[in-house]
């Protein structure tokens, strides 16, 4: 019931209680020897008495120190009879002492009348005794002094021994860290050791590789050689005869054009190396002056009309692309972001049309043979537009315009053997396109730019709700694509916050000075797992203790025409650096002020949370998969978070979709799992 120390405190104070009661007390009553005799027992009597005194008041206090009700009260049972034993064994021992009193009084007087009336020889026989006595108390009293002294050497010796035991574990003590402290080296040796045999492995294979490289690269060189020297030429030898072929099929008009067609594939190599080398070296958006493109049209044009040789570009243009440097009175505008994507450019030749068939309109690229195609890598945010020649579409760099992965149809029937130029952006925006319109009645170019103005929050008169409702799941994934924002809402037992979330590739400067003016400011980037781990983006921290475990990773920004890495500016470029799948580890520093957030697998299916909302809209959207996303928050001097009712007032005031994650989770279950799985199957079947 007790713990050890209680009980063990018990037994003491009731063997002693037991002790004074069944012997002191009764040796004291019993005393009859002398008054010394008796104050020494009397002593020893309130010696253990307040010793018994001191154990029931520890106990006393002991009464608080246990566990359970029932202990404490049994314990408080026992400490009030040990005081109740204790005051009656003084009452007994003040009962005792007085009866002592009166026995050595009694004794006393006996005495005294005993030696009035006794005679000599009794005292002599009684002096005898006394000296008995005495020479037995001496000789007890001498082998008792030997025994002090042999347990005085045996301690001597035992304490020599202790010292010798001290000093050999202070030895040890000494020896075991200077071993620990040896070992510690050997450790870091260790390590070092490891290191440099991992740089060593890595230099080796990187040695192996450069190694197999070149000699892959002298294999193809000797095998280019071989080609050229022996198959080559033994080909040019032995048909020599098929020159006069050409003669007989085909017409002056066809030869020329094929000979043009060579000529304008390697000027289209210059021009296309001449525009990537512009781009890396310099991150303006070029322009070209209409006038300057009008006037070199017209140029081209009537030489073509006069049957006459291409004209050479102006003197103050020597290169058939035209670069200049937009300048303000005020200031420079920012630079584009240098994050590229492939363009794929191709040289196509369309048959002469006869003069039948002159006025008919055939699709672009329309099912011809391509003769020539490159591949060249330039910003996404500049395009191009056409300048025909007789018989060569030359590229010029204008003002950004969006790029059409389908573009339109091309009339080519005034113009005979016009080779076309052909464009594939995989990762253009669809809101905008660039098409060239050739007429069939005049011979003259003219060049036809198409784009609507991007997406931009402005508020709107929206009637007031008479009743909650959040908007459909297919108007906020239109709305999403367009590069609008939407409001997306969480879980009220959750976080209950709404965030406003947009397409990473699509997230311009200016949408993100609006988005840090309504929000709280921090401004996060839903990726996927493996896309991070591409991009060597480790976990902030290994235990993460965040409440809604939201997966926070060590903050980025992109190095290429940032500054502080805080402004819109910079923030919009790092998110579609994090969009852009051409990015490079060595294209961030850490830390920065973009936060990354590791979405989990399976997205919204897996966990509702914003961050796995963020990159399955993307990814319905058929979109790069990185969501920028910040919490919406009140406009008040308080700055507290934007609830479910807040939420469809900003999003009403501003034109914004808005959804719940439990909406997206539910449309993606059912509808578009099953519609990703109807054209798999498809696929698989074709």
């Amino acid at each position: 019931m007790f713990d050890d120390h209680t009980s063990a405190t018990i037994d003491t104070a009731r063997r002693r209680l037991h002790d004074i009661r069944d012997f002191q007390i009764p040796r004291l009553r019993k005393c009859e020897s002398s008054l010394a005799d008796q104050q020494q027992l009397s002593a020893e009597l309130r010696e253990d008495m307040d010793s018994v005194g001191r154990l029931v008041e520890e106990l006393a206090v002991a009464i608080e120190d246990q566990q359970g009700e029932k202990a404490r009260l049994e314990l408080e049972k026992t400490v009030n009879e040990m005081r109740d034993w204790l005051s009656q064994l003084r009452k007994d021992t003040r009962g005792a002492l007085l009866a002592s009193k009166k026995a050595i009084d009694s004794t006393n007087a006996r005495a005294v009348r005993e030696e009035l009336f006794s005679s000599s020889a009794v005292k002599e026989k009684q002096n005898l005794n006394e000296k008995i006595t005495d020479d037995a108390l001496m000789k007890a009293n001498d082998d008792v002094t030997d025994a002090l002294r042999r347990t005085i050497n045996l301690m001597q010796g035992e304490l020599e021994r202790s010292v010798l035991s001290t000093q050999m574990l202070d030895e040890s003590t000494a020896t075991l860290r200077v071993t620990s402290q040896t070992h510690d080296t050997l450790s870091s040796l260790m390590l070092t050791s490891k290191q440099l045999i991992t740089t060593l492995e890595k230099a080796d294979w990187l040695d192996r590789i450069i190694i197999l490289s070149a000699f892959m690269f002298f294999v193809l060189v000797v095998l280019f050689i071989l080609k050229q020297r022996f198959i080559d030429r033994g080909l040019r030898i032995a048909l020599w005869w098929t020159r006069f072929i050409p003669l007989l099929d085909f017409s002056s008009k066809q030869r020329d054009m094929l000979k043009v067609a060579e000529e304008g594939s390697a000027s289209l190599s210059t021009i296309v190396a001449s525009v990537t080398s512009s781009l890396s070296m310099t991150s303006v958006v070029a322009s070209i002056s209409p006038s300057i493109v009008a006037a070199e049209s017209s140029e081209i044009m009537s030489a073509w009309e006069s049957d006459s040789s291409i004209p050479t570009p102006s003197s103050h243009d020597p290169s058939p692309l035209t670069i200049a440097t937009p300048t303000s009175d005020t200031s420079i505008p920012e630079p584009p972001p240098t994050i590229v994507d492939p363009i794929h450019v191709e040289l196509y030749d369309y048959p002469a049309a006869d003069d039948s068939s002159h006025g008919n309109s055939k699709s672009f690229p329309g099912g011809s043979e391509a003769i020539y195609a490159t591949t060249v890598s330039v910003p996404e945010s500049i395009t191009f537009f056409f300048l025909h020649t007789h018989h060569l579409v030359l590229p010029i760099q204008m003002a950004p315009v969006a790029i059409s992965p389908n573009p339109a149809p091309l009339n080519v029937g005034s113009y005979p053997h016009v080779l076309k130029l052909g464009l594939n952006a995989s990762n253009a925006p669809t809101n905008g396109s660039s098409s060239l319109v050739s007429s069939s009645t005049t011979p003259q170019s003219t060049l036809t730019t198409t784009s609507t103005q991007p997406w931009r929050p402005t508020q709107v008169d929206a009637p007031k709700r008479t009743a909650f409702a959040f908007d459909t799941v297919p108007e906020a994934l239109e709305a999403f694509a367009n590069g609008e924002f939407l409001v997306v809402m969480d879980d009220e037992n959750r976080e209950n916050e709404g965030d406003l979330i947009i397409a990473g590739g699509q997230c311009t400067t200016e949408k993100m000075a609006w988005m840090i003016k309504h929000t709280s400011g921090y401004i996060c980037c839903a990726v996927p797992g493996s896309r991070l781990e591409e991009l060597q983006i480790p976990m902030m921290v290994p235990d993460n203790q965040e409440r809604h475990r939201t997966a926070y990773t060590v903050t980025v920004d992109y190095k290429h025409g940032t500054t502080t890495g805080i402004s819109a500016h910079d923030r919009s470029l790092t998110a579609r650096a994090l969009a852009s799948s051409h990015s490079t580890p060595n294209d961030f520093t850490r830390p920065g002020h973009m936060v990354p957030l590791r979405a989990r697998e399976g997205g919204v299916l897996t966990r509702k949370g914003h961050t796995e909302a963020g990159v399955d809209l993307c990814l319905i959207t058929n979109q790069p998969q990185a969501g920028v996303l910040c919490e919406l928050v009140n406009d008040d001097d308080m700055g507290t978070m934007a609830r479910r009712d807040d939420c469809r007032a900003f999003a009403d005031r501003w034109g914004l979709r808005m959804i719940s994650v439990e909406m997206l989770a539910e449309y993606k279950r059912k509808v578009w799992l099953p519609q990703q799985q109807v054209q798999n199957g498809a696929t698989a079947q074709q």
